[in-house]
C-alpha cells in the first residue's frame, strides 16, 4: 500500500475514473485540473497527480499545482495523509496550501508542522453545494443575460468590487481583473441579472465544468442592490440554464461562516454534499507564489482555483 505518482492526467483519470464519474460535483476540482493539464499539450505538466494504491485499487488521490503550490486532497485516512507528506517531501515539493476534507487536510498539515517545526493555520471552512432541480424565485420582471463586450466596463466594475470586498488585504491591479473579465466574456461564461429597467444588478459566472456538471462562482451584488433577491435570481437562473443545456447538476463552494450566502443557496434548492477546509502551511506572506488568495482563487486563467462563490 503506497502513494503513486501518475504519468499524466490521462493516467490519473484512468486510475480514478470510477470514483470521479460516480460523483462529478464532489470531484469538480479534479476534473478541472485534468482538463487544464490536457489543454497544455506538450508543455510542462502543470500538476502532479497522485493516487494511493491498496490491493490493486486506488483509494485516494491528491493533486498538486506546481505554479501555486496548492495541494487539493480527496477523502483519505490520517495515515494516508501522513504518507502523502512523506512522498512529497522526498520529491522536494513545497506545499503552501492544503485543501480538502477536514480528515485529510488537517492530518497532512499536522505532519508538515511536526517535520518543519512551524505552525499551520486554518483559513477557511467551505461547503460544497449541489443542485439538480433549482427552486426558481420570483423574477419580478428581471432576467438573466449573457455578458457581452458591451457589458465589459460594468462587469469589470463588479469584479473589482468583488475583489476589494473579499480580499481587502490583497489588492489586485485593475488590469488583471479586466483581463479575467475579457476571458469570461469571450468564453460566454459571465452572466448578469438585469432588472426590468435593463440595469445590471448582480453577476455570476461558470468557472469550471465536468462532463455532466457546471461550477458557479464569482457571485456578486453591489451593496446598493442587496436585499432584493437578485443573487438568488442570478444563481437559480444560471443553474437552470446550465441544466437546460444538458448538465445533470450544478455546484458551488460557499463560506460556511457566511449565513447570508449559504442561506440564499439553500433557498433555491442547493444542498450541501461536502465540506472542505483550507490550511495555510507556515506563512501569511502574500509575496510568495502561494500566498495571495486572489492569485490562488481568481488571478490565473486556470479556473481550478475559483472557490469563493462571493458576496450576495
Amino acid at each position: 500500500m503506497s502513494w503513486h505518482v501518475c504519468d499524466d492526467a490521462d493516467d490519473f483519470y484512468t486510475r480514478r475514473q470510477p470514483v470521479l464519474d460516480e460523483h462529478e460535483s464532489l470531484h469538480c476540482l479534479a476534473f478541472a485540473a485534468i482538463e487544464h493539464a490536457k489543454s497544455c499539450g506538450n508543455d510542462a505538466e502543470p500538476f502532479l497527480f497522485c493516487v494511493f494504491r491498496a490491493l490493486g485499487t486506488c483509494t485516494a488521490h491528491a493533486i498538486y499545482s506546481h505554479q501555486n503550490r496548492i495541494l487539493v486532497l480527496s477523502a483519505m485516512t490520517d495515515e494516508q495523509a501522513r504518507l502523502l507528506w512523506a512522498l512529497l517531501h522526498q520529491q522536494g515539493i513545497e506545499v503552501h496550501i492544503a485543501e480538502g476534507p477536514r480528515g485529510a487536510a488537517l492530518p497532512f498539515a499536522a505532519r508538515w508542522s511536526e517535520a518543519s517545526g512551524r505552525p499551520h493555520q486554518l483559513e477557511m471552512n467551505q461547503g460544497l453545494y449541489e443542485v439538480k432541480k433549482p427552486v426558481m424565485p420570483d423574477a419580478a420582471g428581471g432576467s438573466l443575460a449573457v455578458a457581452t463586450d458591451n457589458d465589459e466596463a460594468e462587469l469589470s466594475q463588479f469584479l473589482n468590487a468583488f475583489v476589494a470586498e473579499c480580499f481587502s488585504t490583497d489588492p489586485t491591479p485593475a488590469a488583471q481583473v479586466s483581463g479575467r473579465v475579457r476571458r469570461l466574456i469571450a468564453k460566454q461564461k459571465a452572466y448578469l441579472w438585469k432588472n426590468p429597467a435593463g440595469e445590471a444588478v448582480s453577476m455570476a459566472a461558470v468557472v469550471r465544468e465536468s462532463p455532466n456538471t457546471a461550477s458557479i462562482s464569482l457571485v456578486y451584488t453591489p451593496r446598493a442592490h442587496r436585499g432584493r433577491g437578485y443573487a438568488a435570481n442570478v444563481v437559480a437562473s444560471l443553474s437552470h440554464d446550465q441544466l437546460r443545456r444538458g448538465k445533470g447538476a450544478c455546484n458551488l463552494y460557499a463560506d460556511l461562516s457566511n449565513p447570508t450566502s449559504t442561506g440564499v443557496y439553500l433557498r433555491i434548492g442547493y444542498t450541501i454534499i461536502g465540506e472542505s477546509v483550507r490550511v495555510r502551511l507556515g506563512t501569511n506572506d502574500s509575496s510568495h507564489p502561494g500566498g495571495s488568495l486572489w492569485h490562488e482563487k481568481h488571478k490565473q486563467e486556470l479556473h481550478w482555483f475559483d472557490r469563493t462563490a462571493g458576496n450576495t
